[in-house]
């Protein structure tokens, strides 16, 4: 009783302070719960203390519940309820003085650690859809010897699961832990990234042999890079060819359509010739490998091979490299097709450099050495034209020849100092003179180190180093801006890579630094609008709050994925590859954060200062887009606006587990606007968060291998996404030999789809206007799977019903109602995430 009696008062108090006297108390806090006795205890004491209150005279009901729940009776309670659209962002609390303090330090703390979580992530997705595919054919074809390597490997998958699983805490992927327990998160996730290289090999092994039960311990597949995005030069491994040895290449790409990507290895030899999986020799453009580490130098005998590479959907590729002399090389183009092998013209690469290593000359056959020339620099391609200022050597202004105008897109990079004791991993607060953020400039014209310009059949690329001088030993400071010169996505957008690396300390202390850049784009006076994303689901306009105390921390908001602005006519939209701050501080402009380097603990937890900061490479993609009429609701191709969503419409409601109402699809007609990506916008978000996985068959020439393994019978139309293909536990499995049609010795996985609304009312030339082109129905190719409804998780039945047109690919018998053997893939809702469970039956289908 006593206690009883204790918890309503403070239960009255709370409600006393509310209209309708509902009060939702959460019960337990950080690692609570760890032990299974002590959930047990918690909940059996509670239980009693519930009934003792719920029996006696107390005028009180005292329950466990949900969200829905609470939120069920309060609207019980009240008939005017208000509702808060949007989120919680700048969280905010005070210092001892009375002053707001601003939660948006945590956006942009530990950059490096954000960028590994996400490169794990990436990872884990095409591990988990090429573990599942294979898994499911080595069933099929009973290989033995296969199911069994698979299965042996599946703990590491999960383990890879857990760590990142583990990384998504509110201390970790905020960077906002201590230093040694960031440590021990970064060793988790670098063990993870092995783990699924390993599991990569033996999938990539399996899928692409032409005997696939030839199984080998000693795996022949190495990757070029360990994390895929050549993060840093000394990861990869330098293919080293003698003269006339051949080496496959394996490429794996687990997006739903066809992409069109950039590859590149790193080779002693820069005389190579690369044929894809139809046997066509492809352009090439070869790059000494630039080197920062000390002293900005072209290294000459090793050099980076670019090439395009046009990838199925989620399929695995192999193309083959071969080393060849310089005058075959460079005439190929002469050469007949007797040999049954369709060749490219070579074109040289012309780099102009400050610092050319051997002075100006030739540098083998695709290599051109020259001086920087005179005058301002101009990068050029068949979408944009780059005019870059003459000192600084940064983007001063971008012509878009779609739309035939020139805007000013002036790129700065500069830092705020930081508040002594306010400004943290937690809390981000600035100097600032007449509520006007302190700035410091980062580097300087004079801080030029080297400047490198790429000229080239593929890219079109400025490097520009800086060398800040420190007590200890210098900051370094590269920043690189590429065109592609594709005709597909790539080439309508600009490629920016900044490699920054503060150095020892003393360096930066109490710096916050940011990229940002000043257009004409007329996004609003005082009510600035610019558009972020929220954790890569949607966009949620932000408005610039001009009440005094908010400022530059309390106008900052958080990105994972994408920010824009816009105007009538033109949208700038930057796609980055980690989560970090944005903000539009004045019209036109659009600001970044890029790292910080604070002193002190903002006293808000961690104990100490963020003093660990280190070499990051930061990517981006940057668009400038025209709108479609110039800014006014003109009709498309389809003859719909195509600002305007057309969205099906979903009738009824889906039941969380099984039971209620179905959930059938109707085409209601009705259109909404949404803010969005464009497709383009879309396209590239995925090229950036998911490189294609390159890696090298070192054992021999590669001949026992197929040309390629293509999953899908086609891609998935445009706005749609594979969000992943997650295999169940294959140890449950029935053993081979005792295989039947029982549901238990069958693979099966869990399908994650989304389909997105991009925005269609901007100009692409490779996206179209927006028509969804693509397979209407979703199949695997070669095998037969049958889809069944369920929750996110995968736990519970959902009554979804989907009418699927008759086809050849045949149902197994076994197939219940509630289960289609193929997705209806529009008629799912833009906006709308879908699961199924997917089981992958044994007997053939016509694929």
């Amino acid at each position: 009783q006593t206690r009883a009696e204790l918890l309503l008062d403070q239960y009255g108090r709370t409600g006393s302070l509310l209209p309708h006297n509902v009060v939702l108390v959460p019960l337990g806090d950080d690692f609570r719960y760890d032990k299974s006795i002590e959930f047990d205890q918690q909940y059996h004491n509670y239980m009693q203390i519930m009934q003792f209150i719920n029996s006696g005279d107390y005028n009180a009901e005292v329950k466990f519940g949900t969200l829905k729940d609470y939120f069920h009776e309060v609207r019980n309670r009240l008939d005017k309820f208000p509702t808060l659209s949007g989120d919680f962002h700048v969280y905010s609390d005070i210092f001892s003085e009375g002053r707001p303090a601003y939660w948006s330090g945590y956006f942009f703390t530990r950059p490096y650690m954000k960028l590994l979580g996400r490169q794990v992530a990436s990872k884990l997705k095409s591990v988990e859809i090429f573990y599942t595919l294979a898994l499911a054919k080595a069933h099929r074809e009973q290989h033995h010897l296969s199911v069994s390597a698979l299965t042996t490997v599946y703990p590491k998958l999960v383990d890879s699961r857990r760590a990142l699983a583990l990384f998504q805490h509110h201390d970790a992927i905020t960077g906002t832990s201590k230093e040694q327990v960031m440590n021990d998160y970064e060793s988790r996730l670098d063990k993870a990234v092995l783990n699924l290289n390993e599991i990569e090999r033996l999938v990539g092994q399996y899928l692409v042999q032409q005997d696939p039960t030839d199984i080998r311990l000693s795996n022949p597949l190495q990757h070029s890079n360990i994390r895929n995005k050549g993060e840093y030069d000394a990861d990869a491994k330098p293919l080293n060819l003698a003269v006339g040895e051949t080496k496959r290449l394996v490429l794996m790409n687990s997006e739903a359509f066809i992409v069109e990507k950039l590859a590149s290895l790193m080779s002693v030899s820069q005389d190579l010739c690369v044929y894809d999986s139809s046997n066509t020799s492809i352009q090439l453009q070869v790059f000494p490998v630039h080197n920062t580490t000390k002293q900005s130098r072209l290294d000459t005998s090793v050099f980076q091979v670019y090439f395009v590479a046009i990838l199925p959907p989620v399929s695995v590729s192999v193309y083959r490299v071969e080393e060849c002399s310089g005058s075959r090389a460079a005439n190929t183009q002469q050469q007949d097709q007797s040999d049954g092998q369709h060749h490219s013209p070579s074109k040289v690469t012309t780099v102009f450099c400050m610092r050319c290593p051997e002075g100006v000359k030739p540098i083998g056959s695709n290599v051109q050495l020259k001086n920087i020339p005179q005058g301002g620099i101009q990068l050029e391609n068949r979408i944009y034209k780059l005019y870059f200022h003459p000192e600084t050597k940064l983007l001063h202004s971008i012509t878009n020849k779609i739309q035939g105008e020139t805007h000013e897109v002036i790129l700065e990079f500069g830092s705020y100092i930081s508040q002594i004791f306010r400004s943290g991993a937690y809390l981000f607060s600035v100097e600032n003179v007449d509520d006007i953020p302190t700035e410091d400039p980062v580097f300087t014209a004079a801080d030029i180190e080297d400047v490198v310009i790429v000229s080239g059949p593929l890219y079109s690329e400025l490097r520009v180093v800086w060398r800040v001088a420190g007590q200890r030993s210098p900051s370094t400071f590269v920043h690189s801006v590429r065109l592609t010169h594709d005709t597909g996505p790539l080439s309508e957008a600009v490629h920016i890579e900044n490699l920054f690396d503060f150095g020892l300390l003393q360096n930066m202390n109490d710096k916050e630094m940011f990229m940002r850049f000043r257009t004409d784009i007329r996004n609003g006076g005082e009510g600035r609008r610019f558009y972020t994303d929220q954790a890569g689901l949607g966009m949620v306009e932000r408005i610039h709050a001009e009440q005094p105390g908010l400022g530059l921390p309390g106008n900052l908001f958080p990105i994972t994925e994408s920010v824009y602005i816009e105007d009538a006519k033109t949208r700038l939209s930057l796609l980055v590859d980690h989560a970090t701050g944005a903000s539009s501080l004045k019209e036109g402009c659009l600001e970044v954060m890029v790292d910080k380097r604070t002193m002190h603990d903002d006293a808000r937890g961690m104990g100490e200062g963020v003093l660990d900061s280190r070499l990051t490479r930061h990517r981006y993609t940057l668009m400038l887009e025209p709108r479609r009429g110039g800014g006014g609701d003109v009709e498309g191709a389809s003859g719909q606006q195509p600002n305007k969503l057309r969205q099906d419409v979903a009738v009824g409601d889906i039941g969380g587990r099984g039971g209620g109402s179905g959930h059938v699809w109707a085409d209601q007609g009705s259109s909404t606007t949404l803010p969005f990506l464009s497709t383009l916008g879309v396209i590239l978000s995925r090229y950036l968060e998911h490189p294609v996985s390159l890696m090298l068959w070192t054992d021999g020439e590669g001949s026992e291998l197929n040309d390629d393994s293509v999953e899908l019978v086609t891609e998935l139309p445009c706005g749609y996404e594979l969000v992943n293909l997650r295999s169940w536990d294959p140890s449950r499995l029935l053993p081979l030999h005792k295989h039947n049609a029982a549901a238990s010795s069958l693979p099966s996985a869990l399908l994650i789809m989304r389909r997105l609304a991009p925005d269609c009312n901007w100009i692409s030339l490779t996206t179209g206007d927006c028509a969804e082109t693509g397979a209407e129905q979703f199949h695997f190719r070669n095998l037969n799977a049958v889809f069944r409804p369920v929750s996110l998780t995968g736990n519970f039945a959902v009554n979804l019903t989907l009418a699927t047109p008759s086809s050849s690919y045949s149902s197994p018998p076994s197939t219940s109602p509630n289960t289609v053997s193929s997705l209806p893939t529009k008629q799912f809702s833009p906006m709308e995430i879908l699961a199924f469970n997917v089981t992958f039956h044994t007997n053939q289908s016509n694929p």
